[in-house]
């Protein structure tokens, strides 16, 4: 059963601004992570993926917001494009993060960073889920399973091949 949205429902789910992404450019396709990042990496994506299958919205919103605390702040961040490896140039794609509030970050960590971010929207998409009835509930499913669908892949990324 989901609980009412209320102002302080909104208050307590309220997320930082804005959404840390690091920069697409230096986003690597295969990330090796140490054996202790590996088993910390796996035991979030786990929790992730445990919150995500909850279908009780406003549960589900708990637990991303818990995981979202747990993972702290993000990384520095890094100064505006100079180049992007799409048609865009560097001053849309400041227009579209500053419409869309993303701050794009440094991380020694960029597996951190997208699991932050993957977090911090699925929170972002269950908050809206308990405001009303304007989210039809087959578009909130598939929101949720595109986001356990991130949280997979991102696992295959750094070569954690099964989660729990």
């Amino acid at each position: 059963m989901t609980r009412p949205w209320t102002p302080a429902t909104a208050e307590a789910a309220a997320l930082p601004a804005p959404l840390e992404l690091p920069s697409p450019l230096d986003l690597p396709a295969e990330i090796a992570l140490p054996p202790d990042a590996a088993a910390r990496m796996r035991a979030r994506l786990g929790e992730a993926l445990a919150a995500l299958a909850d279908p009780d919205p406003a549960a589900r919103l708990d637990r991303l917001t818990a995981l979202r605390a747990e993972l702290g702040e993000g990384g520095a961040p890094t100064a505006p494009a100079r180049r992007t490896a799409i048609p865009a140039g560097p001053e849309d794609v400041e227009d579209f993060d500053r419409y869309f509030r993303v701050r794009r970050i440094e991380s020694e960590a960029p597996a951190e960073e997208m699991l932050r971010g993957l977090v911090h929207v699925a929170a972002a998409v269950s908050s809206l889920a308990l405001r009303g009835p304007d989210l039809p509930p087959e578009a909130l499913a598939a929101q949720v399973a595109g986001f356990a669908a991130h949280a997979r892949a991102l696992g295959r990324v750094c070569g954690l091949e099964t989660l729990p």
